[in-house]
């Protein structure tokens, strides 16, 4: 999780809150889908908060903490999704080393590669980042 850019002051979600919009995000198994709504003359203002979330992340074990719950939750509500089950019965018959697999973590999973691989995930999601931004 990253830190919400602040200008003014005030962060991202709550400038854009403050000038009745609304903002949300979506993971697919290619890209992540970023989208926000505000009122026109406030949109430089979420823009330059928004960009910073790209320029400059601000790391947080907080906040990391609070990202791998939204992830578990999510996965919690896919594995009753007919079209993700389909999908793990499909993945079945794909070859176990190739990168594409099922697309979705939990609490469970981070807390296995953590613990067996030794890594602590926090300061491998900043050395990934330093390493390819």
């Amino acid at each position: 999780g990253t830190l919400s850019p602040t200008f003014g002051g005030v962060p991202f979600a709550e400038y854009v809150k403050q000038h009745g919009g609304t903002h949300n995000a979506v993971t697919t198994m290619l890209q992540t889908c970023f989208a926000f709504e505000i009122q026109s003359d406030r949109l430089e203002g979420a823009l330059s908060r928004f960009a910073s979330f790209f320029v400059s992340p601000t790391f947080s074990r907080a906040h990391h903490e609070q990202e791998i719950k939204a992830i578990d939750s999510e996965h919690s509500m896919n594995t009753q999704n007919d079209f993700r089950r389909q999908w793990a019965i499909l993945l079945l018959d794909v070859n176990p080393k190739h990168q594409y697999h099922w697309g979705s973590g939990c609490r469970k999973t981070f807390d296995f590669i953590s613990k067996s691989r030794h890594v602590d995930l926090h300061q491998a999601l900043e050395a990934f980042h330093s390493a390819n931004y």
